[in-house]
């Protein structure tokens, strides 16, 4: 694509991912919770020259602005219920609310032809309400190891978008709008596909404590293919150690693969490595921790072919991504 150059893409955010509380009746654990899994701001500004050879009338120079704001909420109750000192079961319902938009706007100009460009900008806005239950059992067939599993069912209650497409080339006096509205759930959108999750904890000693996790997430069919996934697995594994009866240190790898089934346009297939590391002080009624979360992986980007917007060009990506993150409990 002409002499083709790197870019970089820029992203960051500040927000609470979690507030609960948690309250103990008669051997029951009934909890509310607030949960942010998704929060990213994306404030992307490209200018690029591409030139074919000196005298082609393809040579232009392209500016783009893309932003994008996604927000996922969680918001629910919770119960757990200690059947047996070895056996527990628990189950969650959350409310979840998600929203993006997007707005990319696109300048072209034809640098060897007089006065030919090009001005579009494209708003997209969606939203989507749904339910996410979560049931979970935990097991100690030793008294060092324990096995949990939880399984996420999310529904879909309600979820759609408009499109607004505005585009002004210079051989035209006035600019075309077009608006779209979508009805995403006919057309298969669901926030994550159906999940197991299988852990197991082995209490090494009093100080040391090892842990491994398996999710796997299920094939997600559409008739809309920027909604079907892939089925994937991830895997996660952690160490907790004891300085003393109050410091903890923590850290941990873990695998983020990507679900997506057929890349579109600016959609990343990139899947990840991560890295974990944490510090805390605990008391019998409060905690308190701080630390990074680190991950990086390669993949593919897809662009819309400057000179044809029906095919996609696909460029190899790398992605880094870090995370410092604070946490704090207190019991009544």
């Amino acid at each position: 694509m002409g002499n083709s150059k790197d870019w970089t893409m820029f992203s960051n955010n500040f927000f609470p991912s979690f507030f609960g509380l948690l309250q103990d009746f008669n051997g029951v654990k009934i909890g509310f919770s607030i949960i942010t899994p998704e929060s990213e701001r994306v404030d992307q500004d490209t200018r690029t020259e591409l030139d074919f050879s000196e005298a082609s009338t393809r040579n232009q120079t392209w500016v783009r602005n893309y932003n994008v704001i996604t927000q996922t909420y969680l918001v629910g109750p919770s119960i757990a219920h200690l059947i047996n000192p070895n056996l527990s079961i628990g189950m969650s319902l959350f409310a979840m609310q998600r929203s993006r938009s997007v707005i990319d706007n696109q300048w072209v100009d034809w640098k060897n032809q007089d006065n030919q460009w090009d001005w579009s900008n494209k708003y997209i806005e969606e939203n989507g309400l749904g339910l996410l239950p979560i049931f979970g059992i935990q097991c100690m067939p030793l008294p060092e190891v324990s096995v949990g599993a939880r399984l996420k069912t999310p529904y879909i209650i309600k979820a759609d978008a408009s499109i607004e497409t505005i585009n002004k080339p210079v051989v035209t006096t006035t600019s075309r709008s077009v608006r779209n509205t979508y009805d995403l759930k006919k057309e298969g959108y669901l926030y994550q596909p159906l999940s197991l999750n299988l852990g197991v904890a082995w209490f090494a000693s009093s100080q040391l404590l090892l842990t491994t996790d398996i999710d796997y997430y299920k094939e997600h069919l559409s008739k809309n293919l920027f909604f079907k996934k892939k089925a994937i697995v991830n895997i996660s594994s952690g160490v907790e150690y004891f300085l003393n009866r109050n410091i903890s240190l923590r850290g941990g790898i873990y695998t983020n693969n990507s679900n997506v089934h057929t890349v579109f346009s600016t959609v990343d297939d990139i899947n990840l490595l991560g890295l974990t590391a944490s510090i805390g002080y605990e008391t019998e009624f409060s905690s308190i921790s701080i630390g990074i979360d680190f991950s990086q992986g390669t993949g593919n980007t897809a662009l819309e072919n400057s000179s044809n917007s029906k095919t996609l060009n696909l460029y190899d990506s790398t992605y880094k991504s870090y995370y410092l993150f604070f946490s704090g409990s207190y019991r009544l």
